[in-house]
């Protein structure tokens, strides 16, 4: 008896244009044609090729494959025939059909780019992509088996994710939310949690030295909660969909833990081998959309605070053993603006600020030992073009002005009795200064010579 493929009036021939130069077998044509949701997910993809939302298809070098948000990528090596590129197909078509639901998890997940949890967060939400994508594959998968079955011969089984034994874990998962009467949305939560504890400890084709933890985590440009390798990641998720847990198990023997509630992150704590807190991580939420973070060490002193807004601006303050301390600003697009620096007392000592866009100093304010400071302005370059000293009481005593290389062109110094002295540096080094009383009348011009001849010069 013939299978129960049906492909319709309007199946996939393989030359639309979507495919780009990706070329595909005559069998791998008809297991398309065997999952009308393959099919109809594809036929998305071509109407935005069409419009222009989305590239074309394209055939990548070696194993590497990926979906970038423009396109899809298929690796031109391909160990396991057409099942293999059949489970590649329906996976990073996955990613491309869950768009909307990965944005969706992000914003409820998403913690601030200099959050001290943001290296984790980042791969838990990478990760659920991944398990979207797994869940496309294996309920395309049990399509194309389906309609390719006959009485005599079971149906043709493309690959699942490539991972070993994820197969039985997405068929054992799938048997036992049926058992328990979960609904089709349920039943894809738990399967996309199932994903996700395969996906995050695997590797990926186009990053093959690091895992999809570290491939991911990284993306926020914030470093691995500790350096070495992490053994295995975990993820706990219920019938709901919510992620309630995260686990990293290092090969140090240190035990990271994270806890969430409705999209938020909660708590995390960080154990070594024996059991003993090294640090954790306690948070807040304000209702307007900000929250703020206590991260202790394990004698339970605060070692940094975080401070976040809705607006994704925010500080954290780092403090160290001998309880100074410096905070560090950031505006809405993760731009450095400020960095303060206090002491033990809490006074502050310095204080940098920057330009957003260029990084670039701005403006430095540093205290001296005697309580006195220095207030540098810089140019676009971040080069110190003026400087204004000040007392421990705010009384001005010298100002400079300076050239693109730092050589002193201006220079006011002034005296406790009001008077100033004005000198203006000439080519050759030498000064033509002139003094004003503290009256405000001027003096005649006087002329000192270059420091190697004179001594040095009032600055």
């Amino acid at each position: 008896m013939a299978s129960n493929v049906s492909i319709g009036t309007n199946p996939i021939t393989g030359r639309e244009s979507y495919f780009g130069n990706v070329k595909l077998t005559p069998e791998q044509i008809r297991l398309i044609n065997a999952s009308p949701m393959l099919q109809s997910q594809l036929r998305d993809y071509g109407n935005d090729v069409n419009s222009g939302q989305m590239k074309p298809m394209e055939s990548g070098d070696g194993v590497a494959t990926y979906f970038d948000s423009k396109h899809i990528v298929l690796g031109t090596s391909n160990p396991g025939g057409d099942a293999f590129m059949l489970g590649t197909l329906s996976h990073e078509i996955g990613h491309y059909e869950n768009r909307a639901n990965d944005k969706a998890f992000m914003a409820r997940y998403a913690v601030n780019w200099r959050d001290p949890e943001a290296f984790n967060v980042a791969a838990l939400i990478g990760s659920h992509g991944e398990g979207e994508a797994v869940v496309n594959n294996w309920q395309v998968q049990q399509e194309i088996r389906k309609n390719t079955a006959t009485d005599n011969t079971p149906g043709t089984q493309i690959d699942v994710g490539g991972r070993s034994t994820l197969q039985e874990h997405l068929d054992g998962q799938h048997a036992a939310d049926v058992n328990a009467g979960e609904s089709d949305t349920e039943d894809r939560n738990r399967l996309t949690a199932v994903g996700m504890n395969f996906y995050v400890n695997g590797i990926p084709t186009n990053a093959l030295d690091e895992t999809y933890y570290q491939y991911y985590g990284k993306g926020v440009g914030m470093s691995a909660p500790e350096p070495g390798h992490v053994k295995n990641v975990e993820f706990t998720g219920d019938k709901l969909g919510n992620i309630n847990s995260m686990t990293e198990r290092w090969a140090s023997g240190d035990i990271g833990t994270q806890t969430f509630n409705e999209g938020r992150i909660q708590s995390s704590e960080m154990k070594d081998s024996q059991g003993n807190i090294i640090s954790t991580a306690a948070y807040s939420y304000a209702r307007k959309g900000g929250y703020s973070v206590d991260v202790r060490d394990g004698a339970g002193h605060v070692t940094k605070r975080g401070e976040f807004n809705a607006d994704w601006s925010g500080a954290v303050r780092d403090y160290a053993t001998d309880g100074s301390s410096q905070v560090t600003s950031s505006n809405a697009k993760n731009q450095t603006t400020r960095i303060v620096k206090f002491d033990a007392k809490g006074e502050k000592t310095a204080a940098d600020y920057m330009v957003p866009d260029t990084g670039k100093f701005a403006v430095r304010d540093f205290k001296s030992a005697d309580g006195g400071h220095t207030v540098s302005n810089c140019d676009a370059e971040g080069r110190v073009r003026s400087e204004f000293q000040y007392d421990r009481d705010g009384r001005p005593l010298l100002s400079v002005d300076r050239d693109e290389n730092g050589q002193a062109t201006f220079l006011v110094k002034y005296e406790k009795d009001g008077s100033r002295t004005v000198a203006t540096v000439n080519a050759d080094g030498s000064q033509t200064s002139h003094i004003v009383d503290k009256d405000g009348k001027r003096g005649q011009d006087f002329t000192l010579q270059p420091p190697e001849a004179t001594g040095s010069p009032i600055a």
